[in-house]
This record gives C-alpha cells, sequence and structure tokens, in this order.
C-alpha cells in the first residue's frame, strides 16, 4: 500500500539467484512502473542496502494513481513484481487518518466532533429548536451592544402604573432590606433616622458634634482663612468684635495687627516692627522729624517704629540738604558696574555722540586700516597693532600683518631722494 501522490515513500524486495536460490547481491536492476495499466521506465532511484536486499523510492508522480505496479529483472536474479493501491488517507494521522472531512481535533474537544455523554443526540430535533429560538428572538432591538430594548408591561403579574416623566418608571418604595417603610408625614418626603455620620456612631443628627468639631450644636467659635467678602451675617459676636464692618463688608478695617504684613495699600495708623517697603509715601505723610528736613509742607505720619527697608516716591526735590546729602540720584542708585560702552549724560538725560566702548573686555582685532574719521577705541587699536604685530619693509613698501602674521592688515609706500625720506598714508 502507497499513499497517493506523496513523494519519499519506500519499497523494498530481496534478489534471489536464479540458479543456486542464493541471495544475489551486486546486481544491476532494471525497473519498470505501470501506473493505471500504462508502463513507463523507472523514475524512482533504487539503492542495494546489503545481502541481497534492495530499496526503491518511486517519484511522487508514480504514485499519483490509483493502482501501481513496479517489475525488478536482473541477469541471473528471479524476476520481482510488486503491486499495490494507493491511499488518500494517512495512516500516520492518529487524529483524523488524514481525512480532510473530520475536524483536526480530538473528539470533544474544541473544534472536535461533539460526544454526547448519555448517548441518543438527536442533531436534528436540536437544530429544531434552535430555529424555534432565532424565529422567537427574531422581533428584538438592539440599539446598543449585547442590551436588549425592552418595554415592561407587567411585574410578576402586576400592570406598572403610567409613568409621569418619559423614560422614567415610577417606583412606590415599599420595603427596606425586608423592612417595611413607614407612611411619610409629608406626601413625597421620606421619614430618614439617620444612625452614623461619616461612620460615627451618635444620637438625632441636631445633636452631632463630634463629626463637625463642634463644641457647642450649630455653633462655630472661631472662623481661618475667609477667602471670600465675607457679609454682616457671616460674623459671630466674637468675630465682631475683632473686625469691624467698613462701608462694605468686603472692605472691613483692621483695628490693629500683629505679625508680617506682605503689602498695605491706604492709611496705616501706626507699624511696629520692620516695614519691608512703603509706596506713596510724600513729604506730607512724614512726622516733624523727618518734615522739618523736608523742603515740602505737609502733614505727619503718626508714627513709624522700627527700620524702614525702602521707601518709593520720595524724590530729593522733598528733602532738605541733610538729607538729600545721603542719597544718591536716580540714575545713580544702581550699584556701579564696569561697562564696555559709556555714554554721554547731560543730568539725567543721554545725549548722542561718540562711545567710548570696550574699556573692559576682549577686543576683536583690526582687519583693515581705520579711517581719520574713526571711533578713538578703533585710533586706539590701529597705534597697539602698529606697536605689535610683525612689519615688513622693502625698499618702497611698508606692510603690518595680523595676529596670525600672514594676513595683512595695512600697507603704506615708502621712497628716498637721498635728501628727503617719505612714507606715505596707510592704507
Amino acid at each position: 500500500m502507497l499513499r497517493k501522490n506523496v513523494a519519499s515513500q519506500v519499497l523494498t524486495f530481496d534478489g534471489v539467484n536464479a540458479t543456486t536460490g542464493a541471495a544475489l547481491v551486486g546486481a544491476s536492476v532494471t525497473t519498470l512502473v505501470a501506473l493505471d495499466g500504462t508502463q513507463s521506465a523507472s523514475a524512482g532511484t533504487l539503492t542495494e542496502l546489503g545481502g541481497g536486499q534492495y530499496k526503491y523510492v518511486p517519484s511522487q508522480g508514480e504514485t499519483n494513481g490509483t493502482s501501481v505496479g513496479f517489475s525488478f529483472t536482473a541477469t541471473n536474479m528471479v524476476p520481482v513484481s510488486l503491486h499495490c493501491f494507493t491511499l488518500a488517507a494517512d495512516p500516520t494521522d492518529a487524529v483524523r487518518f488524514g481525512l480532510s472531512a473530520l475536524p483536526n481535533a480530538a473528539a470533544n474537544a474544541a473544534g472536535g466532533l461533539p460526544v454526547s455523554s448519555a448517548g441518543a443526540l438527536d442533531l436534528d430535533e436540536m437544530n429544531v429548536d434552535i430555529e424555534a429560538i432565532q424565529t422567537s428572538t427574531a422581533g428584538l432591538t438592539f440599539t446598543g451592544a449585547n442590551k436588549v430594548d425592552a418595554s415592561v408591561r407587567d411585574w410578576v403579574g402586576d400592570t406598572i402604573p403610567a409613568r409621569t416623566i418619559t423614560g422614567v418608571p415610577k417606583v412606590d418604595l415599599q420595603d427596606i432590606l425586608g423592612t417595611i417603610v413607614s407612611t411619610p408625614a409629608t406626601a413625597g418626603i421620606l421619614d430618614v433616622n439617620v444612625k452614623n455620620m461619616n461612620n460615627v456612631a451618635g444620637t438625632p443628627i441636631t445633636t452631632i458634634k463630634a463629626v463637625q468639631g463642634l463644641a457647642t450644636d450649630g455653633v462655630i467659635p472661631t472662623a481661618t482663612n475667609l477667602t471670600n467678602a465675607p457679609t454682616a451675617g457671616d460674623f459671630t459676636a466674637t468675630m465682631k468684635t475683632s473686625v469691624t464692618t467698613a462701608a462694605t463688608a468686603a472692605t472691613p478695617t483692621a483695628a490693629a495687627v500683629t505679625g508680617a504684613v506682605g503689602s498695605v495699600t491706604g492709611a496705616v495708623g501706626s507699624v511696629t516692627g520692620a516695614v519691608g517697603s512703603v509706596t506713596g509715601l510724600t513729604a506730607a505723610n512724614l512726622d516733624a522729624t523727618v518734615s522739618s528736613r523736608s523742603t515740602y509742607a505737609g502733614g505727619a505720619v503718626a508714627s513709624v517704629t522700627g527700620a524702614v527697608g525702602s521707601v518709593t516716591g520720595l524724590t530729593a526735590s522733598n528733602l532738605d540738604a541733610t538729607i538729600s546729602s545721603r542719597t544718591k540720584p536716580a540714575d545713580t542708585q544702581a550699584a556701579v558696574t564696569l561697562v564696555t560702552t559709556l555714554t554721554t549724560y547731560t543730568g539725567n538725560t543721554p545725549q548722542t555722540g561718540d562711545a567710548y566702548g570696550l574699556l573692559n573686555g576682549t577686543n576683536t582685532e583690526l582687519a583693515a586700516v581705520p579711517a581719520s574719521t574713526a571711533s578713538i577705541v578703533a585710533m586706539v587699536k590701529w597705534v597697539f597693532l602698529l606697536a605689535r604685530n610683525k612689519l615688513l619693509q622693502t625698499s618702497t613698501t611698508s606692510t603690518v600683518k595680523a595676529n596670525d602674521g600672514t594676513t595683512t592688515v595695512g600697507s603704506s609706500t615708502v621712497s628716498d631722494d637721498a635728501t628727503t625720506g617719505t612714507r606715505g598714508a596707510w592704507s
């Protein structure tokens, strides 16, 4: 038996000496193949295995038929004829014997043949039942995935009352965990007894203190971090003694402030301690001690105790010589810093004109001879370059090089008529 149309199959036979009946070794065997009654020369491979046994491997095409016959002949060898029927199945397939009509999975496994443990599995009856289910559910609508659109008409045989609001069922609460709900004192409002609040077991809700942290029922003794503008009703009697409502509740006036204050806008009665900065202070706000030194006549500050960090808005014109001699003009209040460019000023007004630059920092080297009207900086650079860099002199030309000693920055002609030596302008 051979598998149909499958390559690499093996047939074996024994060569028998026709004279002695002994095993015939070293025979030159001729092979013929008859496929479904049609004979042809061999296309396969014949190999002597040894001891008179031979092996023949037919080509795949030689197995592509229903009936296959093989003829093996050799000199002084008894002829050998082998006949085989081909098989489409695969005897080596332990699951389905190579039959494509059967699932390639074990019985009762996923993808395998179904198994009836009790027997009498009626597939036809099962199909009838399935079709009946399909018929009864064909009218269902699924607006959402895997969700049936349903209109409930009865609840355990009782008719459902008409809804008041579309899409919202009307529900009467009768029991809570098996306990009948009592008739409410007010229609439509449930009577509820609260047992715990924030997991704190207590008495009726009107006397709960632990949850809210109250010393007395319903009374908040203090309030901090009020971020919104308060109204008169927001304060208790105790708070009103500390905060007085001004023209509106949004702008209260503090009788006294103890501690650091970031900024204050408006009049301040008195300040004790260091003041970071004061904005808008003029001579009119200074006391007699300070205003007596001011050239501006004004009122006085009630008192300032401690160091004042800075005063903004006070100018030298408001102070007498004693104070103004200790101040700096507005244009020199900042620390003097060495800069690369200086600008001429008249008073506090910068003037246009020559800029004196590069007094500090790294300078760039001149690439050419500066013009006669160049800046003083350029002129100083040129004098420094002539004094420092490489200078070449011939009988007719003077040449000055850049710092690299190769690049020419400028040159001038020279001449001598035995009476007067002349050097031309650098260019």
